[in-house]
Order: structure tokens, then sequence, then C-alpha cells
């Protein structure tokens, strides 16, 4: 285990699992996992660990940004966010949530994940890196914490669902910078783990939505990191494998203030 893995910690989860990955540079376009019962105890331990880890660097990123006195803000970084796994579906104060998802709710302050489904997806990265995979699942909710932050600095939205998701990448990338500064270097093998987990998550290339509300647009707000080419290729939901992983390492490599200038305006 590396140094930055430790930090985060991983340990030791019951049924067979068949994930869809978007992944064209690397992977087939269905990959086969069995996840048991020690694969989900390691997902559950990683989840457990990274929790804790993103509210401490999360109180560092967001008073070095000077927002300490933004009550919403200094909530979302101040205490850990509440963090629920669950089985198949669940109930949450926005929506009922169905299997393979992750996904953070701000009406009741609360990260949701599939803990099958996060299991497979460590399984999967560390099989196709031949390394441990314990920095699979801190890079999900690392995503999903994005969201929280994102929700706090940026509450009124800004109606287009992938410039949120690609907005959470490039959060998470900058917690687990943060993440390393704290606790030493991150090595090749953290960095690769992390960078598959935000790949696998990518809609497959050409993957538009099929119907988009008044508040969707086809055309980027300025500053958003999305923006070039997005108006001529339309919109994925979430952003496909390369957008994901670019929004991610931008986050990585230059800190949060990168993601949170391209934000906008509070």
């Amino acid at each position: 285990m590396t140094r930055l893995a430790a930090l985060l910690g991983a340990q030791i989860l019951t049924a067979p699992l068949a994930v869809a990955v978007a992944d064209p540079a690397a992977l087939p376009a269905q990959v086969q996992v069995e996840v048991g019962s020690a694969e989900l105890a390691a997902a559950r331990a990683d989840a457990a660990q990274a929790g804790s880890v993103l509210a401490a660097v999360w109180t560092e990123i967001l008073v070095g940004a000077g927002v300490r006195d933004t009550p919403r803000a200094e909530a979302s970084a101040g205490a850990a966010a509440r963090v629920v796994a669950y089985s198949d579906s669940q109930v949450t104060a926005c929506a009922t949530l169905g299997p393979e998802n992750a996904f953070y709710c701000p009406r009741d302050d609360t990260i949701y994940y599939d803990e099958w489904f996060v299991a497979a997806i460590r399984a999967i990265v560390a099989r196709e890196l031949e390394t441990d995979g314990s920095l699979a699942v801190p890079a999900i909710l690392a995503h999903e914490w994005g969201h929280r932050i994102r929700a706090r600095l940026r509450p009124d939205g800004d109606g287009i669902r992938v410039f949120a998701e690609l907005s959470a990448d490039c959060l998470a990338g900058a917690a687990l910078g943060q993440v390393a500064r704290r606790g030493g270097m991150m090595t090749a093998d953290d960095t690769a783990e992390a960078t598959l987990a935000i790949r696998l998550l990518g809609d497959e290339p050409g993957t538009l939505v099929g119907a988009r509300s008044a508040s969707w647009s086809a055309r980027p707000e300025a500053g958003d990191p999305a923006a070039r080419g997005r108006t001529q290729r339309g919109l994925t939901r979430h952003g496909d494998p390369d957008e994901r992983v670019r929004s991610f390492q931008r986050g990585l490599r230059h800190g949060a203030g990168k993601c949170m200038k391209e934000l906008g305006p509070r």
C-alpha cells in the first residue's frame, strides 16, 4: 500500500456484478468482475477512512481560499458529510436511487453510494493496474464531495448537468492533491488508480442527452471547464471519459483555486 493509500486507509465485501465501463483507450466495452465479501469489506473500509480525511482537507482548502466567513461554505468543510452505503435502492430526500450509483443529496447533506458498484469499480481498477485499487473509492467519494462544495459555493447552479459533473471532478482532483500534500508524495500508482476510477464513470463517447428541459442549453457559459468544443459536439450527461480525466487532472495539478475560479461569480 502506498503512503497516500495508507493515509486514506484500506482493509478488507457478496454477489457477482457486471459493470459497463467507457474507456475506449484501454478497456473493452463490457467488463465482468466478481464482487465478494472481501471486495465489499475493502471498499467499505476505504470509504470510512476517506470521509474523515476529505472533511479535513476541505476545511484547509476553504479556509485557505478565504471563505471561512461564509456560513454555507464553512458548514460544508468543517463537518464531515454523512456517507451512506446502500444496496439495490435507497430513498433519499432528493430522489430514490437505483443500483450502480453514487450521489450527493443537498437536501439532507448526505453522500450515498451503492456499495456493490463502488466495490466493482475498485476491483476493476486493481485488476487492470495490478495494484491494490485503494484510491478508487476515495476518488468516487471525492467527486461527490465536490458536488457538496459546489452546492455551497454555487447554490443556484448553472442548469447544465455535465458542467456540474466536470466541476466536481476538478474539485475531487484538488482534494486528493491536498491529501497528498498533507501525507507525502502521491505515487504514480495512486494517480493511476484515482484517474482510472474517474474515467470509468464517464459516459460512452457519442452518448448525448435525449431530451433537454427549457433550462438546458447547448451553449456553454464563459469560463466553464467543458466550454471548448461543447457547442459543436453536444452534451453528455456526465462528460465522456477523456473530459472527466482532464477535469480531474486539472484539479490535481493546479489545486482548488483553479476549480473555484471556473465556477464563476458566487
